[in-house]
């Protein structure tokens, strides 16, 4: 990573800012390409996602070169919760938005994904992502190493879970101490499970 770009804690950039780097860099991400939808409707998703995101307190990381946003980690941590209440609210409009069968299809994923996750209090990383044009500088590596950071100092974690759908990056997350635990399938898409112990550390 370049000595002018600096990783920043928190919600520092706005939704609209994050939902462009995302949509850029999974333009052929193979879970948006099988939810469908035009390019639109997939921002909206984006959008909806990291709204629902941030309700869940969850923690944002932010590698900024130059004052833009050039990359981003989303981590829902362990031990946090949110009241049933403030979840059907946000979820709710999403049914006037989007096309059924996209959120039959993400429904269906998120209940696959969270079979697989432990059992036990963990961090799970939502999503990462570093600008097409950026990526190959260390950004990726650089977010990676904070999660694991700040996954170390949350004492109700157990460590770091996550997903991919993509067989180009198990290798690389195995080599940051990445086990792969299960291997699942939702309609085409082939999606892998993996874990971080936090005695890794």
């Amino acid at each position: 990573m370049s000595a002018d770009c600096q990783l920043l804690v928190g919600a520092n950039f706005s939704l609209e800012e994050v939902m462009r780097l995302l949509t850029a860099s999974f333009a052929n991400d193979p879970l948006y390409v099988y939810l469908g939808g035009s390019p639109r409707q997939r921002q909206r998703l984006i959008r909806s996602l990291l709204r629902f995101h941030r309700l869940q307190q969850g923690l944002d990381i932010q590698a900024v070169r130059n004052g833009e946003l050039v990359g981003v980690a989303l981590v829902q941590r362990g031990g946090l919760s949110i009241p049933l209440g403030r979840v059907v609210r946000h979820l709710a409009p999403l049914l006037f938005r989007f096309d059924v069968a996209a959120l039959i299809k993400l429904g269906r994923y998120h209940r696959l994904t969270a079979r697989h996750r432990p059992s036990a209090p963990h961090d799970y990383l939502f999503t990462m992502a570093v600008a097409p044009a950026e990526q190959g500088k260390g950004y990726g590596k650089a977010l990676l190493e904070e999660v694991h950071r700040h996954s170390a100092a949350n004492s109700t974690s157990c460590g770091v879970a996550l997903d991919t759908e993509n067989p180009d990056n198990l290798g690389w997350y195995e080599h940051f101490g990445y086990t792969v635990t299960a291997r699942s399938r939702l309609g085409a898409v082939s999606i892998w499970h993996l874990f971080r112990s936090k005695e890794k550390n």
